[in-house]
């Protein structure tokens, strides 16, 4: 991938391109993702999943999209309109890479090379990105199971509140004080944003139809459960947490 297609638009500047509702957009690339799916192609190549703060201050989702998300966007339309969508995202992209050179060359060698770090770095968080969407379709797969059955009763889930309930007493502070205190250590050592994937949960499952007291039920432990590695760590938490503050 060379330096232009690591550069990203947000989708709400790309559903403006393309004539589009930033929702009606959102759906697509949804769609596109789980096409990509079953694939080896690298999915954050093209979308990466991410927020944006509205004309509300409010945090809302979005996509990060790369020049390949653009052409693949580009190849789903027709006529006129996927010309004038081809020529303003290649001038975008064209024009942002100016800037970067330009910015560059005008770097101490010193800056350079950090600069060069930085691309390392940034690359890695990518290919983060890319680990973390694989969570969406295992929310929706969780989400449909527990719908269909009901509650029901689960061991891992009843084993993390016992010991929640335990380490609240002996830090002695509010039981949500804690399950945040647990989250937050949660999304450092994962490099997630639990909230950003709830927003993404409820969504879905809004589109889904799925009922209001069932989405608005749909909270960070669901998104922790539905994903093995979160699960994993966090339970490692609970367990460092139960022996520094019961045992």
């Amino acid at each position: 991938m060379n330096q232009l297609e690591q550069k990203t638009i947000i989708s709400v500047e790309v559903a403006d391109m393309v004539g589009k509702d930033h929702k009606e957009l959102l759906r697509d690339i949804r769609r596109y993702s789980e096409q990509l799916a079953g694939s080896n192609i690298a999915l954050s190549d093209f979308f990466t999943e991410s927020t944006y703060t509205d004309a509300n201050n409010q945090d809302r989702p979005c996509y990060l999209v790369t020049k390949k998300g653009c052409e693949f966007i580009g190849n789903k339309l027709t006529g006129v309109k996927g010309a004038v969508f081809t020529a303003k995202y290649i001038n975008k992209f064209n024009d942002m890479e100016h800037i970067i050179a330009a910015n560059i060359q005008n770097l101490s060698p010193e800056l350079q090379m950090f600069q060069n770090i930085f691309n390392a770095v940034a690359q890695q968080e990518l290919r983060n990105k890319q680990i973390e969407q694989k969570v969406d379709k295992a929310i929706e797969t969780t989400q449909a199971i527990k719908e269909a059955v009901g509650e029901v009763y689960d061991d891992w889930r009843a084993d993390i509140k016992h010991k929640v309930s335990a380490i609240q007493k002996g830090i002695n502070e509010s039981y949500q004080d804690t399950y945040n205190r647990l989250y937050s250590e949660l999304e450092k050592r994962a490099h997630c944003d639990l909230s950003a994937r709830v927003r993404n949960g409820r969504d879905r499952l809004i589109e889904a139809g799925v009922t209001k007291t069932k989405v608005e039920a749909f909270g960070r432990l669901d998104v922790i459960e539905a994903d093995a590695r979160l699960k994993e760590i966090f339970t490692a938490i609970i367990k460092e947490h139960a022996v520094k503050y019961v045992a």
